[in-house]
């Protein structure tokens, strides 16, 4: 099963928040990560990434939000850490989608200007805080699978590169 924006939705809404960095790093991540469980490549049959490599990603991203919670730090941190997790399951191709010979990670590319968007908008207070989550998890979904693709040998099909969904 693809990845899914409302399983993004409901790991983002269920966050309790906190003053400590390390816990809302390590609950972000968590968040993050349950979502990727379902990441496959699109190859038919679809290919399911792997957990063992959800779980060495999500120490990767950890790591890159360090300073999370640094004025002005927010979304580029966010950003590092997803391009750090997808950076660690490009590492491994045939651990992270098995069979695979490469990954192409995402580039989030719009992703740090349209949460700071998001974020302006929901700090106004026209938004309740199930919208506001609802909203920043549309973005991360959309970019998420955008541009990040898988390749396999081409025995016993074609190569791809398959869309990571």
């Amino acid at each position: 099963m693809p990845m899914s924006q409302s399983t993004l939705s409901d790991q983002l809404q269920s966050l309790v928040p906190t003053d400590s960095d390390i816990e809302a790093i390590d609950r972000l991540a968590n968040a993050y990560a349950t979502y990727c469980l379902d990441a496959e490549a699109s190859r038919v049959p679809p290919v399911q990434i792997s957990s063992a490599s959800v779980e060495l990603a999500k120490t990767a991203m950890k790591a890159a939000l360090v300073g999370l919670n640094n004025p002005g730090q927010g979304s580029q941190k966010i950003v590092d850490g997803f391009k750090a997790f997808w950076s660690s399951i490009a590492l491994n191709p045939a651990l992270s989608f098995p069979g695979s010979v490469a990954v192409i990670a995402q580039p989030f590319v719009n992703t740090k200007l349209s949460l700071d968007n998001q974020f302006i908008v929901n700090r106004d207070g026209s938004l309740t805080t199930v919208q506001a989550l609802n909203n920043i998890s549309v973005i991360i979904d959309f970019e998420t699978k955008i541009g990040g693709s898988v390749l396999f040998p081409t025995e016993p099909g074609p190569a791809g590169p398959f869309p990571i969904i």
